[in-house]
C-alpha cells in the first residue's frame, strides 16, 4: 500500500486486494469519482439497500456486478 502522503485505512473493505491505493481512502474516491465506472467498494453496502429499493419501484433489476474472487467464472 502506498500512502501518498495520507494516513491508511487498515480496515478498508474492498475484497480488491491489489489494488495499489487500498487503503488510501481518497486517492480512491477521487479515483472512482474521475472514471465513473463504479462507486467505491465501501460505499456499496450502505447504498445497495437504497438503490435495490429505488429499481424495485423503476420494474427494475440491480444485480452485483463487483469482482468475487471465490465466485466461478
Amino acid at each position: 500500500m502506498k500512502d501518498q502522503g495520507i494516513s491508511l485505512n487498515r480496515d478498508c473493505p474492498c475484497q480488491q486486494k491489489q489494488c495499489p491505493i487500498l487503503g488510501n481512502c481518497v486517492i480512491c474516491v477521487q479515483n472512482h469519482l474521475k472514471s465513473r465506472h463504479h462507486i467505491p467498494e465501501c460505499f456499496q453496502d450502505v447504498l445497495r439497500p437504497s438503490v435495490g429499493a429505488l429499481a424495485a419501484l423503476l420494474e427494475l433489476t440491480a444485480i452485483d456486478g463487483r469482482p468475487d474472487p471465490n465466485r466461478a467464472r
